[in-house]
């Protein structure tokens, strides 16, 4: 039928986990993200999805993925709170970059 099996191999993982170009594609994704005109986190996770996976996020994502910046953004308090904030979304950014879901198409 054509349709190529996913599979990951521990290479391919570890350079996307640690490529230069991954990371400065999740800082730029996550300064777009926080330069939308959006009026909470749960939207600006729902803008991620459809910009990075082309589909919208089911709602135990948004809530996971608040979740998630919002205990980054604690771990961080006493810091910086803009780069506070671009970390943790960056973050974000990294996990649904390297996710099989970006790397392969359906």
């Amino acid at each position: 039928n054509g349709d190529r099996s996913t599979s990951t191999v521990a290479p391919q993982a570890l350079f996307m986990m640690n490529s230069e170009l991954v990371s400065d594609a999740a800082t730029a994704l996550a300064r777009r993200a926080l330069n939308e005109p959006l009026d909470s986190d749960e939207a600006r996770v729902a803008w991620l999805y459809r910009s990075a996976l082309a589909r919208p996020a089911a709602e135990h994502e948004v809530q996971r993925a608040s979740e998630f910046v919002a205990s980054l953004s604690e771990a961080s308090e006493g810091t910086d709170g803009d780069d506070t904030r671009l970390a943790a979304w960056r973050s974000l950014c990294h996990v649904l970059l390297t996710s099989n879901e970006f790397i392969y198409v359906r």
